[in-house]
């Protein structure tokens, strides 16, 4: 939604010439009506509501730009935005994965981060740490006796 406003106040600001985060949607974003802040504002939210997700159904930024394209008739359009709105592709047949409930990933990064604050464990304890020093005097048995 954020990405979407940015590019309205891009377009109303810097034109058509704007680097948009979705250049392929400039035709169904709204029009400032003028270059004062609160006409950008206005038309920033206009774009931020029209690109929210439909709880009810899974939706893609392309399902969301038909609704607002059928509810502005004022947009203008040419003739090659029209055509490319008519080859737009549908919703994937591929579901939807929920990767961070999959990993239940706030747990999974906060034990992480705990194990970054337990200290390591002792060596003098029956640890054993191979030192780089060939001086070093003691003798491994790798085979009982």
């Amino acid at each position: 939604m954020a990405a979407r406003a940015y590019d309205v106040a891009a377009i109303a600001l810097r034109g058509k010439s704007a680097p948009l985060n979705f250049p392929d949607s400039l035709w169904v974003l709204p029009r400032a009506k003028s270059s004062s802040a609160k006409d950008i504002q206005l038309a920033a939210l206009e774009a931020a509501k029209a690109f929210l997700p439909n709880s009810s159904s899974s939706s893609s930024s392309s399902s969301a730009a038909c609704r607002y394209s059928s509810s502005q008739s004022s947009t203008p359009k040419s003739t090659t935005h029209a055509e490319n709105a008519t080859n737009l592709p549908e919703s994937s047949s591929t579901p939807f994965l929920d990767e961070e409930a999959l990993f239940n990933m706030p747990t999974l990064l906060a034990s992480m981060a705990e194990g970054l604050l337990i200290t390591p464990p002792s060596l003098q304890d029956g640890g054993f740490y191979m030192d780089d020093d060939m001086n070093s005097n003691v003798d491994i048995s790798l085979w009982s006796d």
